[in-house]
């Protein structure tokens, strides 16, 4: 259960992560901009939603595209994806609120260190406890 540096696949999943990594985050960041722009809910309560949003697509897009997992095991994966991200978006909310409510940074930067804790903890997540093929 550790990262293979002499194995190309391990390289070839990473960016494929990047890649569905930047549709998801793109919708999250959209969703993100909406709401704060066209609503007055919060910044921490809008990064929830917008989170949410991308993590449908993550699922898919890793799922069949960056590891490649096929089977029966949908429903174990999901739930293990459910948990990931429960954690993940629990993390990434604190780092917004931290930035955002309490050192009353602009909420937009904010949102790019909540968003870098996320991808870490996701990739970590998904490589080794989600998609792990044993």
């Amino acid at each position: 259960m550790k990262f293979n540096f002499k194995d190309k696949n391990e390289y070839i999943k990473l960016i494929k992560f990047g890649i569905v990594g930047a549709m998801n985050t793109f919708i999250d960041w959209a969703i993100f901009f909406l709401l704060t722009q066209f609503t007055a809910i919060t910044p921490w309560i809008a990064h929830v939603i917008s989170y949410s949003c991308g993590v449908i697509s993550s699922f898919l897009g890793n799922k069949f595209f960056t590891f490649k997992s096929r089977g029966t095991k949908t429903g174990v994966e999901m739930a293990k994806f459910i948990v990931l991200n429960l954690l993940s978006l629990g993390a990434s909310t604190l780092v917004m609120i931290l930035f955002a409510d309490v050192l009353q940074w602009n909420s937009y930067i904010a949102k790019i260190f909540s968003t870098g804790a996320s991808m870490l903890i996701n990739y970590i997540g998904s490589r080794f406890f989600v998609f792990n093929k044993k």
